[in-house]
């Protein structure tokens, strides 16, 4: 990089860059020829203009100050790890307790085993909803900081590397006979890392009586619609992940809790649900039914993005990076679903890449 080859930019100027500019105000291009310097584009700031030979000290530095920030983020998430992983170890050991380890116990501690558990299942929601709106703060501060330093969103990169790289080395995922390109791989594992995609489960509560749940709510199949356990916050982009088992008129979207609860065997306009199908249909809350762009089979992964800043909530296919947006009327109240309109229809949680 001591060497630029680069020419400069502006018309008229056919001259090899020789300078750059890291002025923090500076509104000219930052990469200039001796021309630009003589017609005093930098001049208000001669300080923070350096040669281009300087270039890669300043590539180095900015990757140490990057490399830096991230290993101080990581060092807080790592003890963060830590202390929730002791904090872990003793519940389990206080309050999971078998009737055979209570019996070893005398009546005063026993006693007092009641006693704190009652004071724990009093206060776990709360105590959960302040752990839970805890993280909530720290994505957003994560999402304001990617929008100030105009970071783009791993979606928009698994794009621009399919149309910029054209990518064609394409990992065959175990057991599964589909392809997937490294952008999506990466797309795909920051998802499956995040906490809402390790928290979600599928409700034995919030779902058609010949719904069925199963794998510790991983696992819904057979008949109408199933609401997850877990709400989407309002404010973000929150991202999950479905594996599609058994496609048969397979349905897989969001939807309005305190609507679906009503009729778990109704979709489309005033059903309270967003969902596209395995055959290209897609069924909306306020809109009539449509054509997809694309379907989906057996062993399909698709990544689910809902966006409450715009109301829109998008399908993106993890094999081939196809996706599909649909508005949504309001915010409160959403939660990911399915719908199973056969028998045979069975969607997972997906909770690794194996």
């Amino acid at each position: 990089m001591n060497n630029f080859t680069h020419r400069c930019s502006l018309d008229g100027h056919n001259q090899i860059v020789q300078f750059f500019c890291f002025n923090e105000t500076c509104h000219h291009i930052r990469l200039c020829c001796f021309e630009c310097y003589q017609e005093g584009n930098h001049f208000g700031h001669p300080k923070d203009v350096k040669q281009a030979s300087n270039f890669l000290q300043f590539i180095q530095q900015t990757t140490e100050f990057c490399e830096e920030f991230i290993n101080n983020i990581q060092k807080l998430m790592d003890n963060l790890q830590k202390i929730f992983n002791e904090f872990k170890i003793k519940l389990q050991n206080k309050y999971i307790q078998s009737v055979e380890q209570l019996q070893k116990q005398s009546i005063n501690q026993i006693s007092s085993y009641i006693s704190d558990a009652i004071q724990f299942q009093k206060e776990k929601n709360q105590h959960y909803q302040s752990i839970f709106q805890c993280i909530n703060n720290f994505q957003q501060i994560i999402t304001d900081f990617n929008s100030e330093l105009k970071l783009p969103s791993l979606v928009e990169q698994l794009q621009q590397n399919s149309f910029d790289q054209q990518i064609s080395n394409k990992q065959q995922i175990e057991n599964k006979q589909i392809y997937i390109g490294f952008s999506q791989i990466k797309l795909l594992q920051f998802v499956l890392q995040s906490q809402f995609q390790k928290q979600l489960t599928f409700s034995t509560k919030y779902k058609h009586r010949e719904s069925k749940v199963s794998l510790n709510g991983k696992m819904a199949e057979n008949g109408g619609s199933c609401l997850c356990d877990q709400m989407i916050p309002i404010n973000q982009i929150t991202r999950f992940v479905f594996q599609i088992e058994n496609s048969q008129q397979c349905y897989i979207g969001v939807g309005f809790r305190e609507i679906m609860k009503q009729n778990y065997s109704s979709v489309g306009v005033n059903s309270g649900s967003y969902l596209i199908r395995n055959d290209q249909k897609f069924y909306s809350h306020h809109e009539q039914q449509n054509i997809l762009p694309f379907s989906f089979k057996d062993q399909d992964i698709i990544i689910i993005e809902v966006n409450m800043k715009t109301l829109q909530v998008k399908w993106i296919m993890a094999s081939s990076g196809e996706s599909f947006s649909l508005e949504l009327q309001e915010s409160n109240g959403l939660y990911p679903c399915i719908r199973a309109g056969n028998i045979s229809s069975k969607v997972r949680i997906l909770e690794a890449l194996n």
